[in-house]
């Protein structure tokens, strides 16, 4: 390198003004301190023992080590918390934690994953003695008979994910969401979920491609599905009758509509436990269906630990009428380009006639 050369780079380097940007520190704020009981649990949808449970949970997945100034176990669970039980902006959770932007991202994050993956743990189909109780427990509540589950889909509010095939993520009602298919039991306990089809998708395509109607039609589960009317009537599949013309008739659409309110009834619980599913998710489409999962599994564990539900403010009352279909026509309409499979529909149908004669016409 030539002198002038040099000469060149000790006058830039005398001339280059560095601006040093100073670390800020932030309060931390101790919701446990701060809150009450009932304060607590209305802004994190777990009690404070909950929390602790959670943090013993996820405490090895979270944990950072090796980095000074770290976000806690115990901070990364409460910011994922405030967020899903809000439906905020991250901006505004990061800020009501004392906590960057881009740490609450990287919490949040990190958080949902480490729940979702949980999600076989907690969310089983009954299997073994436990189809029976769940039999039972059904016939107790709707006399129905032999009823495993009440299966419907909800939608779940999403931002406009972009790109070529944006608008398969539009739903009937003109906003983008995804279309999550969940069965549940009578105690309102989430038994099986599929949460990768985007808003318009039928309802019934998403059972057509699930693992649980192989289940089914494989003879590993034995027991009847209720749902109503979205899917086709299959040998243990049972839908209402549109028309009932016969006492035995209108009394199997009134047991039918009786164990169905389960699936509605979990769906209104579910959301107002975690609002973002009512108000929209701003993610990611990948990281908006991991949050969905998260929030499942979430779910589960109140149920498990037997978390009351907060008292709520009514900022989202009406959130269990967006998927209230009393309204329409209860019909079922093949997705295009399908073929509707005949063959089960009149096995279910013969099955629905006897179970008809057999257990209502008394």
């Amino acid at each position: 390198m030539a002198d002038s050369d040099i000469d060149d780079l000790e006058i830039l380097q005398q001339n280059r003004h560095i601006v040093n940007v100073p670390r800020v520190f932030r309060i931390q704020f101790d919701p446990f301190d701060a809150y009450s009981g009932d304060e607590f649990l209305q802004r994190f949808r777990f009690s404070k023992k909950g929390v602790h449970n959670l943090e013993t949970l996820l405490h090895d997945e979270l944990q950072l080590v090796n980095r000074s100034h770290n976000i806690t176990a115990m901070q990364q669970i409460l910011l994922t918390l405030r967020f899903l039980a809000t439906g905020s902006f991250q901006i505004v959770c990061a800020d009501l934690t004392s906590v960057s932007l881009a740490s609450a991202n990287r919490a949040i994050w990190r958080t949902t994953l480490a729940i979702a993956a949980r999600h076989r743990q907690y969310i089983k189909f009954p299997s073994g003695d436990e189809i029976d109780r769940t039999k039972q427990n059904f016939f107790i509540y709707s006399e129905f008979p032999g009823v495993v589950g009440a299966i419907d889909c909800t939608h779940v509010a999403i931002i406009n994910p972009g790109g070529y095939n944006a608008e398969i993520y539009r739903n009937r009602k003109g906003y983008h969401s995804i279309n999550v298919q969940m069965v549940c039991d009578v105690n309102l306990n989430i038994t099986n979920m599929v949460i990768r089809w985007p808003g318009s998708t039928h309802d019934s395509r998403i059972f057509d491609n699930s693992r649980l109607r192989t289940k089914f039609e494989d003879g590993h589960v034995t027991g009847l599905l209720l749902d109503d009317g979205g899917y086709a009537c299959r040998y243990y599949l049972m839908t209402p009758f549109t028309d009932p013309q016969t006492p035995a008739e209108r009394r199997y659409n009134f047991c039918h509509k009786r164990g169905r309110s389960s699936i509605e009834r979990m769906f209104g619980v579910w959301k107002r436990r975690f609002p973002c599913l009512h108000f929209g998710i701003r993610m990611k489409l990948q990281r908006t269906l991991v949050v969905i999962s998260a929030a499942a599994v979430l779910y589960q564990l109140l149920k498990l630990w037997n978390v009351p539900e907060p008292e709520y403010e009514g900022d989202n009352e009406d959130d269990n009428n967006d998927d209230n279909d009393d309204d329409a026509p209860n019909l079922y309409l093949p997705p295009l380009g399908e073929a509707v499979n005949r063959r089960a529909d009149i096995r279910g149908q013969t099955r629905k006639r006897a179970i008809v004669e057999d257990c209502f016409t008394n």
